[in-house]
């Protein structure tokens, strides 16, 4: 029997598909669903920080490698040997718009059309967006009449999971973040035109410690977004409450959403930031479920809940340390105040 952590829409996979039941069988290795528990992976760091014995923890499953690290820095802390933190899934943040959202952005030249020989159209691709081009906008400068978009109230936002709570939170505050302070650094912040990625000639990741006006531009950002859990089917609801056109989230996410409405349709970014859904063990059984995790029967099984994302079509931003993106999101604050 295993024991562990993990986070969103993985554990469907690991803990009920049937295939995968079946090839923990072949290993002599059980899971159910009072040994693993589902827990975000903001949740699990602060689970980790909060508990004071953590001896029969073989595994946990987290998001990207930022949070990842301060995982380890936690369990270390703790006197906890990590045998093995490797990454397993490619999960790309993208964009879930609403149709006929898009299609008027498209007209606007805000997204251009993918070709129908282009790589992305068979995962599901209708459009493309210059990611820095979509966090200008964001700043809040410009209205959503001003490309196209006459029904949406303004300031403009996004929806996108709670970045308290979730590591897709976490990662879109990173991916925006991330250009916003690459703009102040090129000089090109707060400016009436929208910018592209043109004029940042190269992307450094966040510092340590967040500049001031970085803060406030993401403590704005999350008053006028809307936010949702990271499940497909809450942030699917957002959507088609209509407050919003569009949702920052997983590629698996959002491959989820348009198959179930379709309404919605993918949007890539030109940037982007991958969550590497990281695997951390403490145990040999936990070694073991990541050698099978790592299996090609595993992968394929996966592809069924959307992780079989396109590779190379998109410039992947530098990952941040966990301190640049603890301070970017004011992450476990609420655990530290208590």
């Amino acid at each position: 029997m295993i024991s562990g952590y993990v986070g969103g829409e993985r554990y469907d996979l690991l803990v009920k598909d049937e295939k995968i039941k079946e090839l923990l069988k072949m290993e002599n290795l059980q899971i159910t669903e009072g040994s693993v528990t589902k827990k975000g992976s903001i949740s699990q760091l602060s689970t980790l920080q909060e508990q004071t014995n953590l001896d029969g923890l073989d595994f946990i499953w987290t998001g990207d490698a930022p949070i990842a690290e301060g995982g380890g820095q936690i369990l270390e802390a703790k006197g906890i040997k990590i045998l093995d933190n490797e990454a397993t899934f490619s999960d790309p943040l993208v964009l879930v718009v609403d149709k006929n959202a898009a299609q008027t952005l498209s007209e606007k030249q805000f997204f251009t059309v993918i070709k129908p020989d282009d790589n992305l159209k068979k995962y599901g691709f209708e459009y493309r967006v210059d990611a820095v081009t979509l966090a200008d906008f964001l700043e809040g400068n410009l209205t959503w009449n001003q490309v196209g978009l006459t029904r949406y109230a303004s300031p403009p936002g996004v929806i996108m999971t709670n970045a308290r709570k979730s590591n897709g939170g976490v990662m879109a505050e990173t991916l925006i973040g991330t250009i916003w302070y690459n703009m102040l650094l090129n000089g090109v912040a707060d400016q009436p035109d929208l910018k592209n990625s043109s004029h940042i000639p190269q992307f450094k990741p966040l510092p340590t410690e967040i500049p001031a006006e970085l803060t406030k531009k993401m403590e704005n950002l999350r008053l006028y977004s809307g936010f949702a859990e990271s499940t497909s089917s809450k942030i699917k609801v957002s959507l088609e409450e209509g407050g919003f056109p569009w949702a920052i989230t997983y590629y698996s996410v959002g491959k989820q959403i348009i198959q179930e409405n379709s309404q919605f349709t993918l949007v890539a970014l030109s940037h982007t930031v991958i969550n590497s859904n990281q695997f951390l063990s403490f145990s040999e059984k936990g070694t073991q479920l990541l050698r099978i995790i790592q299996l090609p029967e595993f992968q394929e099984a996966a592809q069924n809940y959307g992780y079989d994302s396109p590779q190379g079509n998109w410039i992947v931003l530098p990952d941040p340390s966990f301190a640049a993106v603890k301070s970017l999101s004011n992450l476990l604050e609420e655990a530290e105040q208590s």
